[in-house]
């Protein structure tokens, strides 16, 4: 049997199309492999040069990205404190490391954080830089920027004048097989109405997030009854 030019001019072009458009699945970043990557992997940096450190902070963002040392230090949180933290977790069977930097295929990734779930990578954060970006739109294919805006209500120290200023993102969206990757660039206005800038790179499994913060609202939920059953009992001596 034989085929017509036009047919086979068609599934030529098919081909070449699916080649064009067709992505990386997307994994991770560089050895860090979602769902597959385990704790154990802390060990083999620490046989490469990195120093493992344990931080017990509510806020990483104070404590742990001045780091400029070779170093991965475990989050662990306050148990003494109520707060909530994208970083320190209370529920049971969630770890994070932080990475104050890592050069990944020739560039320079600062501030990562590694979140395991029952000791499984489930969660990727880093910083935003252009360079990645690029590298994630090489990778995974070209992908149109989504703008968000939203409203943020301030008022001037000076003047003492309510504001109501727009805050701008930007987002970079690929997923594929349960796994999301967001490169996100924009910036919001605080009490005082002062620009702050906010960017981040991000890859994980869609919907962990909301699974490992609910646990983590349960587990502050009990410590709060116990600080309140400690404080009754306090009171009881009065």
């Amino acid at each position: 049997m034989h085929l017509t030019m036009k047919p086979v001019l068609l599934i030529a072009a098919l081909l070449i199309s699916n080649l064009i458009f067709a992505q990386d699945k997307i994994e991770g970043i560089g050895p860090f492999k979602i769902n597959r990557t385990t704790t154990a992997y802390v060990d083999t940096l620490v046989n490469d040069g990195y120093k493992k450190i344990t931080v017990k902070t509510a806020d990483p963002q104070s404590t742990v990205r001045g780091l400029k040392e070779k170093a991965i230090a475990e989050l662990m949180p306050d148990s003494t404190k109520l707060y909530n933290s994208p970083h320190t977790h209370r529920c049971n069977g969630v770890r994070t490391f932080f990475i104050p930097f890592m050069e990944i295929a020739g560039i320079t990734i600062e501030n990562i954080y590694l979140t395991f779930y029952h000791d499984v990578l489930v969660d990727i954060s880093t910083d935003y830089s252009a360079e990645l970006k690029n590298a994630l739109m090489l990778k995974y294919g070209e992908v149109p920027a989504q703008e968000l805006s939203s409203e943020n209500n301030c008022t001037l120290p000076a003047t003492k004048a309510d504001m109501s200023l727009t805050a701008k993102s930007y987002y970079y969206t690929w997923k594929n097989e349960g796994i999301k990757c967001i490169a996100s660039i924009g910036y919001y206005w605080d009490h005082n109405c002062e620009k702050q800038y906010l960017s981040y790179v991000n890859v994980g499994v869609s919907g962990i997030t909301s699974v490992i913060m609910d646990c983590d609202r349960a587990e502050r939920e009990k410590q709060k009854k116990r600080q309140d059953e400690e404080k009754r009992k306090k009171l009881g001596e009065l």
